[in-house]
Formats: structure tokens, sequence, C-alpha cells
């Protein structure tokens, strides 16, 4: 579903629209939020961290990466009517940056459906619903790219090369579907200290 360019595009506007459209069975599950979120702001600009970093500036949130404390995978809060995503920097947080983000986005959205009057979960249940939403997002964003590229890999000529594209192509989404559905374990493995994203 096309929509219009990224920069007229708000949380705020986004938020709104579920609530009209849930509003005889709110809340929407998760996984319909994740679904609701790619088709209102598109799934081409969610496929990396440089280019979801992009996406949340055009819609007036700044992504930045910084030393955090040891427990802390990331960060959001609001300053100056503009907000903000911290992601921590360094080796042992490489492979979650675009989950982190999708997790607090999945805060920043809550936070405007409790202004609007209707959160979505109880503030206890926050932590684990933004984690079930960036699970899910990054799997869609998978399943987005994937199916772009097996549209491409149809179009090679030859059919040896067409074949491989799409061997290379299936093999890659399933890979990286299990990277996303297992983060969490492998974070676990890498630090035993439990992984925190405070607002």
């Amino acid at each position: 579903m096309e929509h219009d360019a990224i920069g007229s595009r708000t949380l705020d506007g986004f938020c709104a629209e579920v609530r009209t459209r849930y509003a005889a069975t709110w809340p929407p599950p998760e996984t319909v939020l994740v679904q609701e979120f790619f088709a209102h702001f598109g799934a081409a600009h969610m496929g990396s961290f440089e280019t979801l970093a992009r996406f949340c500036s055009g819609i007036g949130i700044d992504v930045s990466t910084a030393a955090l404390p040891d427990d802390m995978r990331g960060c959001n809060y609001r300053h100056a009517g503009r907000r903000a995503i911290v992601v921590a920097h360094g080796p042992a947080f490489i492979l979650s940056r675009e989950h982190t983000v999708f997790h607090e986005l999945r805060e920043l959205l809550e936070y405007v459906f409790q202004e609007l009057g209707h959160p979505t979960i109880p503030a206890t249940a926050l932590e684990a619903r933004a984690e079930a939403f960036a699970m899910h997002a990054r799997m869609t964003a998978v399943v987005e790219t994937a199916e772009y590229l097996f549209d491409r890999a149809h179009l090679l000529r030859s059919p040896w090369t067409r074949l491989c594209a799409l061997g290379l192509v299936g093999v890659g989404a399933v890979a990286a579907l299990m990277g996303c559905a297992l983060l969490p374990q492998l974070e676990d493995q890498l630090d035993p200290q439990p992984l925190t994203h405070p607002t």
C-alpha cells in the first residue's frame, strides 16, 4: 500500500488513524499494530539501521548512538517538542540496533495512545509488548525485502542465474527470520546481564 512521503507522516497521525479504525475492537493485537505501521509508513525505509534512522528523522524522531550503561540497550525521550531515540553503541549491540529502534518506537507509540486517552496496554506490560512489536516488525521488514528481491530475481533471463538468485534470497530470508526470532536468546548468551530499554 502506498502512502504520502514519509515527511508528511507522524506518529501522532498514525495513532489517531489506528484509534479510529479499531475503535470498536480496541485495542488491536500487536501483530495488527505492526501491519498497520508498515501499511501506513511503508517498508522501504526499514531495511537497515541507517535507513531506519533516516525514516525516523523524517517523522520527527532523532536517532543516535551513544555509550550507555552496560544494562541498557536503548532509551527514548522528548525534548523541545522533538522525540529522540538513543541506541547503545558498541560491538555487543551491533546485531540488535534495528530491533532496539523498533522497540523504542513502540514505546513512543504507546505514549501517543496514552495522550489520546486510549492506551493499548497497562504500563507494566510495555516492555514485553515493545519487544514483541520489535520482533514482528523486523520479521515483516525481512519478508517485504525478500518479496522485492524475489520479484527482481524473476526478471533475470538466464534460468540458472534466476534459480541461483531465488535460492540465495530464500536462504537469506530464512536466516534473517531466524535471527529476528532468536535475537533475545543470542543477546543473553553474549551478555548474561539483563538488558533493558528504560525511557
